[in-house]
């Protein structure tokens, strides 16, 4: 199972919230210099989230195409990607893969637009979830359950599929066990993001069929620093 230490942008600086919420968790700085000592120290992958784009704040997509500059193997980003024309900006910085959590349930022509146009294994759809309800818009409003979100998510063609706990999100407070029930039968990759403290929490998520996790507070507070697959 692959980890891709997660990247979180707000007003040009590297964070990590805690639930999303605003001045919680860890200012990191310069996420430039962050994302270069990641790759410095042997991380092939990683995960950006433009938080200010995502909540209609601002955007940070200088620092991505920076970030995409530095030469890893898989870099995937989300937040804010509404259009086509910027889905196709951000592949041309070298982008790997586009992360959408609203676009698909709010906007589901331009997300198939964009999916025709790009290719389906260019696409994964985050499932940012709170209980057992889907998160959208930068997490301020509540769309689907996660059963219904994960039936209208299995009619698109995609790469993968990551589920964000965001009661778990910033607190190291384990993963989501749960979701075995969903996990188990699905055929294409799944990751996660929310929680994961221990390397035990890896562990169970790859016993759960998960390919690959996303690291925020545990790999900054040096849990899990070194930790690059399972």
């Amino acid at each position: 199972m692959k980890v891709f230490p997660s990247l979180d942008l707000s007003k040009g600086k590297a964070v990590k919230r805690v639930r999303g919420e605003e001045n919680t968790g860890l200012v990191l700085g310069d996420p430039v210099k962050l994302a270069l000592t990641l790759f410095e120290e042997g991380y092939e992958r990683l995960h950006v989230v433009d938080l200010d784009c995502a909540q209609d704040k601002g955007q940070n997509e200088e620092v991505i195409k920076q970030v995409a500059s530095i030469g890893f193997k898989e870099l995937q980003v989300g937040g804010g990607i509404r259009s086509l024309e910027k889905a196709n900006r951000l592949l041309s910085y070298g982008v790997n893969r586009l992360v959408l959590s609203t676009l698909p349930f709010t906007n589901t022509r331009e997300f198939l637009k964009i999916k025709r146009s790009l290719g389906g294994q260019n696409i994964a759809i985050s499932l940012d979830y709170f209980g057992d309800k889907v998160l959208i818009k930068g997490w301020s409003e509540s769309a689907y359950t996660l059963a219904s979100a994960l039936e209208r998510v299995s009619q698109w063609d995609v790469y993968a599929v990551i589920f964000t706990c965001v009661n778990n999100e910033g607190l190291m407070s384990g993963v989501d066990r749960k979701l075995f029930r969903y996990a188990k039968n699905m055929k294409i990759k799944k990751g996660y993001a929310g929680g994961v403290k221990h390397l035990s929490d890896l562990f169970c998520l790859k016993n759960m069929g998960f390919d690959f996790a996303i690291l925020g507070m545990s790999l900054y507070t040096g849990v899990l620093r070194s930790v690059k697959n399972v």
